[in-house]
């Protein structure tokens, strides 16, 4: 199977998984409690506030024929785009408007940080720095292919449950929509990335193994428990 392929088989696996966790339908389905909308809320804005540090990241090694693409995707969550609205400025729109008051917001800033300078310290899984830019490409372009598939459904729950206003919710919007471009130009700049480095098929079989050995949905935005009582 061609990487693209495997890719993206992965990627409908790990989203699938995310549908059918018991907390995830509970948010749809309007059966959960509202601390657990907002402990969404604060997986998703932890997850998702310093991803313009990782698209820099990704910027750097970049194929020279996905370095544009991949620069515009960083300059529109930068807000630097003819849109003009970052998306961690939508992030923190949602955590106000979720009634998340200054210092619970300031708290969940923090863990972002935490988290992305978690990534950084850790002991490379990898040999070089070639396997760990394809891994980290990997996730990120993961997020885009499932938030293109199932974002709207997310901001729909938490319309209708957690009674969030519309204006609140513009980043799943956003995602919706401008990710259906992003995830088919993301599964090519995985491949062109792999060819690039010269990274034989089944080593980049291998890393997509690892990077998703955890289900990467439900434990960025529920957490590590859920990982376990879910059995993905």
């Amino acid at each position: 199977m061609k990487l693209r392929s495997l890719v993206e088989s992965e990627y409908g696996r790990q989203a699938e998984a995310l549908a059918s966790c018991s907390l995830f339908q509970a948010l749809e389905q309007g059966r959960a409690v509202p601390e657990d909308y907002d402990l969404f809320i604060r997986g998703i804005c932890r997850s998702h506030l310093k991803s313009p540090h990782i698209l820099a990241f990704l910027f750097a090694l970049a194929p020279p024929d996905e370095s544009e693409k991949l620069k515009r995707n960083m300059l529109e969550e930068m807000g630097l785009d003819e849109v003009g609205v970052s998306h961690p400025a939508l992030l923190l729109r949602l955590m106000k408007a979720a009634g998340f008051d200054e210092k619970r917001r300031a708290q969940v800033e923090r863990e972002a940080a935490e988290e992305l300078r978690s990534i950084i310290s850790q002991p490379m899984l990898f040999g070089t720095l070639k396997e760990l830019g394809l891994s980290v490409l990997m996730e990120t372009v993961a997020f885009e292919w499932m938030l293109s598939h199932m974002a709207s459904r997310m901001a729909c729950a938490l319309s209708d449950y957690r009674r969030m206003p519309r204006h609140s919710l513009e980043w799943f919007y956003h995602h919706s929509e401008v990710d259906l471009r992003h995830r088919e130009e993301g599964l090519g700049a995985v491949a062109a990335y792999a060819h690039l480095y010269e990274i034989p098929a089944e080593d980049a079989a291998t890393i997509l193994e690892i990077t998703f050995r955890e289900n990467v949905f439900i434990k960025r935005y529920f957490g590590a428990r859920v990982i376990q009582d879910e059995g993905v």
